[in-house]
């Protein structure tokens, strides 16, 4: 039985950028840029996700929208970010 080293266990740089860029594009082609100040701030814990490696989750609510961005950034290779936008009526 092999051990997988503790390196190969976290995503690389380029893997969360990999797996996170095509998530903000989506953001930005529904009008939710950078000119709204929650997706303003989710994407600068995206940035420091892909710069530091540090797994965040949390959620966002996005005032007018009605909506809630909840999200997860695992570190771990296994994992997947997860990052949705579910409807939430009282926001």
């Amino acid at each position: 039985m092999t051990k997988v080293s503790d390196v190969e266990k976290y995503k690389t740089k380029d893997e969360r950028k990999l797996e996170i860029l095509p998530v903000m594009k989506q953001l930005n082609g529904l009008g939710l840029n950078c000119e709204i100040e929650e997706i303003k701030e989710f994407f600068s814990i995206c940035k420091q996700y892909i710069d530091s490696g540090e797994g965040k989750s949390g959620k966002i609510k996005l005032k007018g929208f009605k909506r809630e961005l909840t999200y997860i950034l695992p570190t771990r290779k296994q994992n997947k970010a997860q990052i949705s936008l579910i409807y939430n009526k009282h926001i």
